[in-house]
Formats: C-alpha cells, structure tokens, sequence
C-alpha cells in the first residue's frame, strides 16, 4: 500500500495526538507511503460527508484509518446540561421540573444515538464510494464497544483493539496481522486475532476517563456494554 487517509472522527474539539503519532510512526519506518490527515471535528456537520468524499476524492488512499475518540457524548462535562436533568427527573419535587427533564432525557437519546449512527455513516460512506480502499477503525471508543460496534460496520473492517502502530504497518506492508489485538467481520462471522484480547475491562462507563485493569484484578465484576 502507498497511501493511507486517517480521519479524526467528530468529538469535543482536542488535538489528534493519536493519529498525529500514527502518521509519524509509519513515516519513520515507510517514509515512501504518502499520508494524510483528515480531522473532521473541523467542519459543520453538515459538511463532514462532503468534506470526507473530496478528501478521499483527492487523495486516492489505499488505507483509510478511522479514529473513534469519544461515544459517551452526554457524559457529564462544561456545557451538558444531562446530569442536572437526571437528577431533576428522580429527586425534583416539581412535577413540572420532572416533566421537563424526561423530555430533555428523550431529546439527550435522540443525539446521542444519531451521533452514534452520523459517526458509522462514514466508514460506509468509504465503502460505497471508494470500495478498493482497506479500511481499519480504532480509538477509545471503538475499543470499549468493538463486539457491538464491528457488527454494524462494513465487512472487513478490520477494527483495532488498543494501540494499533505495528498492525497498520503490516497492513501497509501486506504482512499479517493474525498476532495483533484486532476484530473484523467476514462473511456474517466476526472473528479476533490471535494475541490475548481481553486483558483490559473497562470498569467506567464514562469513556471520557475510562478506568482499565488487568483481568486478574477484577473479581466477579460485570458490566453491561450493550448497545443499541
């Protein structure tokens, strides 16, 4: 592969260390594969598809690597009002302030599950109109969800389960990745590799500052990640 395209999917505006180090990580070793960042927390909303398409227009990438930062988009944090609408919910004594915070919780469901839904437009989007292009997906978010969300990405997607530098590498360099933490689905049955995948338990559900430990430290703790 010559060319690799890493979108910075949308979340709170932060620099893009990860993929910043990505890029810097495969130039050193194939500084010939030409290489492009896409930060599409940049642009309106409405302009994000357009934005995606021109720059995989131009660009022609052979890889195209998705970074998925943040899922939990109502999480508390500086101007989300969702936590004062809980507590107004359950603990309010003003039926009409109860009343008011269900509807702002209905309306907080709504965006979080279009933002969910807006976010997975984007690898299809790759697959509808640039179907060549190999396509991997990584991040936070997409590690702490990856059984829920690899189903409902294109086939062959092959999804990174933590750091990810050495097994793009060897996408870009036609080895196989069978020893590294990844997940992909492939015809209708999601398969993992090799290496020990679930080492890591998230014991947070807010993914802003998610809290991992090693599975030998974690005794009779259960967390339900479904989604959708």
């Amino acid at each position: 592969m010559n060319s690799v395209l890493y979108v910075f999917l949308p979340c709170k505006k932060v620099y893009p260390i990860g993929i910043t180090y990505l890029a810097d990580f495969i130039h050193r070793r194939r500084p010939e594969v030409r290489q492009q960042i896409l930060d599409l927390s940049l642009y309106p909303v409405s302009q994000r598809s357009q934005a995606l398409r021109d720059a995989a227009t131009a660009f022609k990438p052979d890889l195209v690597c998705f970074s998925w930062r943040d899922i939990q988009i109502f999480s508390p944090h500086e101007g989300d009002s969702s936590l004062e609408h809980a507590f107004n919910f359950y603990f309010a004594s003003n039926p009409i302030k109860r009343v008011v915070a269900s509807f702002e919780g209905l309306k907080q469901l709504y965006r979080y599950y279009s933002h969910i839904y807006t976010i997975l437009s984007y690898p299809w989007l790759i697959r509808k109109e640039f179907p060549k292009a190999q396509m991997m997906i990584g991040g936070g978010a997409f590690t702490a969800f990856a059984d829920q969300l690899i189903e409902k990405l294109p086939e062959g997607t092959i999804g990174l389960l933590g750091e990810g530098e050495e097994a793009i590498l060897k996408v870009i360099e036609g080895r196989s990745i069978e020893d590294e933490r990844y997940i992909i689905k492939e015809g209708g049955n999601v398969r993992k590799g090799k290496q020990e995948t679930d080492y890591l338990f998230i014991v947070s559900n807010n993914l802003d500052q998610p809290v991992v430990c090693h599975q030998d430290d974690v005794v009779d703790h259960k967390l339900d990640l479904t989604f959708g």
